[in-house]
């Protein structure tokens, strides 16, 4: 997939020169730019060649979409931080409850226990209750 990549940049990149090459005369036109408001003087640039300004326009271009992509970056790491610390926050809760349910399941078993040991006390004292009667 890289070399792919690779190949069509390469070819982007012959199709643009292609371009420049041909179209040279045209590119090389003075060109001035002129800012007229109304509240402020006439503003004019000095001439430039077209071709100057195309690149100059290609700069600032790239320049706003990296300022673009390093604010998605850092919003992103910002929220991963945040979901990072609100994942150990809850791991601690569960960590918490597992503890309180692990004390409830211990009492619970003493409290069965204790259940099978005075059902087995109460099965005792009917067997007694029932030999003393048959002996009388």
């Amino acid at each position: 997939m890289r070399y792919i990549k690779v190949l069509l940049l390469v070819i982007l990149f012959f199709l643009v020169m292609m371009f420049f090459v041909q179209n040279q005369g045209a590119f090389s036109q003075a060109v001035a730019l002129k800012l007229d408001l109304l509240f402020l003087p006439p503003a004019e640039s000095a001439p430039l060649p077209f071709y100057t300004l195309l690149i100059i326009c290609f700069v600032l271009g790239a320049l706003c979409i990296l300022a673009m992509l390093m604010w998605d970056r850092v919003s992103l790491s910002a929220k991963l931080t945040m979901a990072n610390m609100r994942a150990r926050s809850l791991e601690k809760e569960l960590a918490k409850a597992l503890k309180g349910t692990e004390a409830v399941q211990k009492k619970l078993d003493a409290s069965e226990a204790k259940a099978a040991q005075l059902a087995e006390d109460a099965e005792n004292a009917k067997k007694a209750a029932s030999a003393l009667s048959e002996q009388a």
